[in-house]
């Protein structure tokens, strides 16, 4: 009985440590996948490591022979010649700037026909004299007297049937004072009024656009342009209160000359509010834009 007993308990521990055998080898397992697991993730980290150190190495010799050619003297020197060939470019445009100035000089410098001469000539009344004859920018200036007021007006009737004028205006026709000097008497006396008549010669005149440096001398930013209108068109030049040359210099406007003469502080703030200036077409126009650089400005954080 006794030994029965005995033969029980032993079944039991065996029975006991069997399944805590059991158990434990589960945890092992458990323990071998977790730690596979882990080395794997270190031999993952190590290689993804590495490929960026390896890409790193690889910039920083590309950089360092960048780095060892631009300071090499084949490089310097080409710099160099980058350098005077930009210098070069930049003497050559104002160089062709200024001959396109000099070009539509030369082209200002018209004469007019004798036909014009001629047809005035022929169609002067007999009560009419001439006193004064001018001819610029396209158009004649007739200044003279007559008997009476009517006979300026049969001149411009007569100069309009020729069809050699694209328009004749009567500017003035003035009573002759009695006022006049001692010596024109005579003048007096005979001719009663005094007249002014302009003869449009051309059908069509230039706008001229001229971009300089507002300083002694005078440097072409840009070449001159140059646009034909017809006669009593609006002409109009937008986006002038700035210009950017080519070597991405600024400049703002700070003077305008329109037929050398200069606009006025009231006109010109008007020319800079409005970024353009226009007008009507009546003869050939220069307008002549002068620039100062553009200071930069820096913002201030507190």
């Amino acid at each position: 009985m006794a030994n029965n007993r005995k033969l029980e308990e032993s079944k039991k521990d065996m029975n006991f440590f069997s399944e805590f055998g059991g158990s434990g080898g589960q945890v092992g397992s458990y323990m071998s996948m977790i730690l596979i697991i882990f080395l794997g993730f270190i031999v993952i980290g190590v290689m993804v490591y590495g490929v960026f150190f390896l890409q790193a190495v690889s910039i920083r010799n590309d950089i360092d022979t960048l780095n060892a050619q631009m300071q090499s003297p084949e490089y310097q020197q080409k710099l160099q010649n980058y350098a005077t060939l930009n210098e070069t470019l930049n003497v050559l445009n104002r160089e062709y700037y200024d001959i396109t100035y000099l070009y539509a000089s030369i082209e200002a410098k018209d004469t007019v026909d004798s036909t014009y001469m001629d047809a005035i000539a022929k169609n002067l009344p007999k009560d009419v004299i001439l006193t004064n004859f001018t001819y610029s920018a396209g158009k004649i200036l007739l200044q003279g007297s007559s008997l009476t007021n009517t006979a300026p007006l049969d001149l411009i009737a007569s100069l309009t049937e020729e069809s050699l004028f694209s328009r004749v205006e009567i500017d003035a026709i003035d009573q002759i004072s009695s006022d006049k000097d001692a010596l024109d008497l005579d003048y007096v006396f005979v001719y009663k009024y005094d007249f002014a008549i302009t003869c449009y010669v051309n059908t069509s005149y230039t706008v001229s656009f001229k971009r300089m440096v507002d300083d002694v001398t005078s440097e072409a930013l840009a070449p001159i342009d140059i646009t034909e209108y017809a006669i009593g068109d609006t002409y109009s030049e937008k986006g002038i209160s700035t210009f950017t040359t080519l070597d991405n210099k600024t400049y703002t406007l700070a003077r305008v000359l329109v037929d050398k003469v200069a606009v006025s502080s009231e006109k010109l703030n008007a020319i800079l509010a409005a970024d353009s200036i226009e007008g009507i077409v009546t003869s050939d126009v220069t307008i002549e834009l002068f620039y100062v650089p553009q200071v930069a400005t820096t913002e201030v954080t507190k």
